[in-house]
């Protein structure tokens, strides 16, 4: 990818350089949605420069754009039913929390130092 960055800086026209600068950040197992999203931009750049060039010729840049979008709404899809299993939208976490605290009122719950300012308070008070 420095290799890539290098040449577009010489040659900021150079439409190898891009295209292999996105496959280089989407090709990754581990590339994230943002990674993604520079790759296509990259393709965007590519075909943004070769529609001067005759029909045909560029047609995997378009097959690589969308396998990178389909990546993209892969990741979106995995997230969206990651967080689903976390909050399940009829019960709040107010619920969830009153549930799993045994009935005790966890919202409630006050620390050593605020139990003894509330003695302070009531001394205070006599």
């Amino acid at each position: 990818m420095k290799a890539c960055e290098e040449v577009l800086a010489l040659d900021p026209d150079n439409l190898r350089a891009y295209y292999r600068r996105a496959r280089a950040t989407a090709l990754p197992i581990n590339a994230g949605v943002p990674d993604l999203r520079k790759a296509i931009v990259d393709l965007d750049k590519v075909l943004e420069l070769a529609a001067s060039i005759p029909n045909g010729k560029y047609n995997f840049v378009k097959k690589e754009k969308a396998r990178v979008q389909n990546l993209i709404d892969v990741n979106y899809k995995r997230e969206q039913d990651t967080y689903a299993k976390m909050f399940n939208p009829k019960t709040s976490v107010s619920d969830f929390v009153k549930r799993t605290s045994k009935g005790m009122d966890a919202l409630k719950f006050k620390t050593i130092e605020e139990k003894e300012f509330e003695k302070e308070l009531e001394k205070i008070d006599k």
